[in-house]
């Protein structure tokens, strides 16, 4: 599946990945591929990805996120 991580200031990542761990105002998700459609608001805290070759963890304040295709979007502060 693929995943764009944005914020106004910048392009956080962009590419393939295997899975996201998002930490939201309901409580921590995973997304892996063909998860449901889901749109959701993101509280303060880590976004885990995993892609086929590396983990990344990205620090974010705030944002949404939207998941549909096994394309995920998300949108930090």
């Amino acid at each position: 599946m693929k995943a764009r991580i944005l914020s106004k200031e910048r392009v956080y990542f962009e590419g393939e990945i295997k899975s996201a761990l998002l930490p939201t105002k309901e409580g921590q998700i995973e997304i892996l591929e063909n998860h449901a459609p889901i749109f959701a608001l993101l509280k303060e805290g880590k976004i885990k990805i995993q892609t086929p070759k590396f983990k990344k963890r990205i620090f974010a304040k705030s944002g949404i996120i939207k998941f549909f295709n096994n394309n995920l979007l998300i949108l930090i502060k």
